[in-house]
């Protein structure tokens, strides 16, 4: 048996197919967010991850040139930043950028927070992405380290 809707009946129905497009829009735009969120996490982390082998490879860098050529290393200038290169050297220069990364050594002779005898290397490993407002790098990793003389005993 077919009913007749009438004219209330139509507006009640066109009310309802509303209030179930605008759920529909609200769960699309949930999902939608959540995702981005992930991604924006994901690519955070993964950025992260890469500055922390990146500052971990200025300290190796560093290390090494203290293992092998010990004079050149208590001759870098303290009031210098250093960019380490892939070959293995420190190099003085303005711009120490790999891809979207900024990486730069400093050096502490007098100890820093370290032993008065010992050499404070500081490697920092910085960034931006969306996060940052300004478009400065507001991201970034730092690993400190205490070099001591190879050639001093063990002890003394």
């Amino acid at each position: 048996m077919l009913r007749r809707l009438t004219r209330n009946q139509r507006g009640q129905a066109l009310i309802e197919a509303l209030l179930a497009l605008a759920f529909v829009v609200v769960i699309i735009t949930a999902v939608v967010i959540t995702v981005i969120n992930a991604l924006n996490s994901a690519a955070f982390n993964k950025n992260q991850n890469l500055a922390t082998q990146y500052a971990q490879e200025g300290l190796d860098i560093t290390r090494n040139m203290k293992d092998t050529r010990y004079s050149d290393f208590i001759a870098l200038d303290e009031t210098q930043k250093y960019c380490p290169e892939p070959n293995g050297t420190l190099i003085i220069n303005e711009n120490c950028k790999v891809g979207e990364f900024i990486r730069e050594i400093y050096i502490d002779h007098g100890g820093g927070s370290c032993q008065a005898d010992s050499t404070f290397v500081s490697s920092i490993v910085s960034w931006t992405d969306s996060k940052c407002s300004d478009g400065s790098n507001c991201h970034k990793v730092q690993l400190d380290s205490c070099f001591s003389d190879p050639n001093r005993p063990f002890g003394s």
